[in-house]
């Protein structure tokens, strides 16, 4: 006889069977064999063996607990055994599923259900299909059966999975029971480095080091996306990993490995940090010309790690220390540096060569471009400047209005170059080669002129 517990699907998973209780007081208890003659299986069912009309004078109620809730309930309407005495030959009749699936954690114990009524009382046989052959199944000390037909098997091995038959049979007929049993060993995910530095435009990768049986599927995540292979990003299978070439600056972040079969799923996650970086620049302003008057703002963006700091030059000398004159950088959250110079009431005489420089401590970078304003011709102030000899020295003249026609470069009332190492541009750049004490140090003066 099988008493089977009833239990609406929605919450199946969360109601476990603690005990069948008898009208007599008796309680049997899951996983346990009162002399052959009443067993528990671990999924609550009740099997009573060899009936007899005894037991046609006993009740069973089932006693349960919901794991979420903790509430405890006994069974509303108690189960009776109705024994009749047999007429004649009776074939097998099943009273299990035909083909069912178990499934078992490796070292843990199951039963297989294989249980029929008949007259005379069937014999049972269990088989296993071994490469597409069934073979009579060999018992052991670990593999036995109880209480009629049912099959257990103790401390689960993984090689025990596969297809069991069970043949039952007596001089009425015959019938067969096919159970799939499953013997799965706890996933486990470890990925390998745990934190890499890489710096950008080099390669990266992650392994994912898995246990357990079996690993149906694996599956990758940044920052909590989903991983798309694409031509710098490889994912590979057969020893779980992924390569991720050039990194960019996005690529930073948080990885994941998601191994999971039917009936579990675990992750491992490790962390992918950029390594130092040349600064580089994402966005600049451009040339501009226009009259006196308006606000003008010219921005610069920058990426590098560390992030960068700006400066700001005009002509290469500092910019003017003016109110008109604002100076800001802030970083956005994907660590991109925005710089800005804003001047208000822009003036013929803020007309120039306007520079922004990123620099961090792995290198620099710069951008150049002139604002034109209308007016006549000026020049800033320029300060003392300090050369050390032996090295070259690069002078641009501070000149504003628009347009100029020509800027040149006197010392001592003579018009440079007076020798070799001297070279004077249109656009006001004095250079000096090869910096000589008692030849070069003076005074310089730089003058522009247009047609007014």
């Amino acid at each position: 006889v099988i008493f089977s517990l009833q239990v609406p699907s929605y919450i199946q998973d969360y109601v476990v069977v603690t005990a069948w209780v008898q009208d007599t007081g008796v309680h049997l208890y899951p996983n346990t064999d009162i002399g052959g003659k009443y067993i528990v299986l671990s999924n609550g069912d009740l099997y009573i063996n060899n009936a007899g009309p005894s037991d046609a004078y006993k009740t069973y109620s089932c006693r349960t607990v919901n794991r979420l809730t903790e509430e405890i309930q006994l069974s509303t309407y108690p189960g009776r055994v109705i024994v009749t005495e047999p007429k004649g030959l009776v074939q097998p009749r099943i009273n299990v599923e035909k083909h069912s699936l178990k499934h078992v954690v490796v070292n843990a114990h199951v039963t297989l259900p294989c249980v029929a009524q008949g007259h005379p009382v069937p014999t049972y046989r269990w088989f296993k299909e071994v490469k597409d052959q069934i073979i009579p199944l060999q018992l052991n000390e670990r593999i036995s059966i109880v209480s009629a037909g049912l099959l257990k098997i103790s401390k689960a091995r993984l090689e025990d999975s596969g297809k069991y038959l069970c043949w039952v049979n007596n001089t009425a007929g015959e019938e067969t029971i096919q159970v799939t049993l499953t013997v799965t060993a706890p996933l486990s995910a470890h990925l390998q480095p745990q934190v890499q530095t890489v710096d950008v435009s080099k390669d990266a990768q992650f392994q994912c080091i898995i246990s357990g049986f079996p690993a149906h599927e694996v599956l990758w995540m940044h920052n909590g996306k989903p991983i798309v292979r694409d031509s710098r990003i490889e994912i590979y299978t057969d020893t779980p990993r992924i390569v991720i070439k050039n990194v960019h600056k996005e690529d930073q972040g948080m990885y994941q490995c998601f191994v999971s079969n039917e009936w579990e799923q675990i992750q491992s996650t490790a962390e992918l940090q950029l390594g130092d970086a040349t600064p580089e620049l994402l966005y600049w302003f451009s040339e501009q010309t226009l009259q006196p008057g308006p606000t003008v703002s010219l921005k610069c963006v920058g990426t590098g790690n560390p992030p960068p700091q700006f400066t700001w030059k005009l002509d290469g000398f500092p910019i003017p220390d003016n109110s008109r004159f604002v100076v800001g950088q802030y970083v956005t959250i994907h660590d991109d540096v925005i710089s800005h110079v804003n001047i208000s009431n822009v003036k013929e005489e803020d007309g120039g060569e306007y520079t922004c420089v990123a620099q961090n401590s792995i290198g620099r970078v710069s951008h150049s471009a002139k604002v034109n304003v209308y007016g006549l011709p000026y020049i800033r102030e320029m300060p003392k400047i300090t050369g050390v000899s032996g090295s070259d020295l690069v002078v641009k003249c501070p000149v504003a209005g628009y347009p100029i026609d020509k800027i040149h470069w006197e010392r001592d009332g003579q018009t440079l170059p007076i020798n070799r190492r001297q070279r004077a541009y249109n656009n006001g750049t004095l250079i000096i080669e090869q910096l000589q004490r008692t030849e070069d140090a003076g005074t310089y003066t730089c003058m522009a002129q247009n047609k007014q």
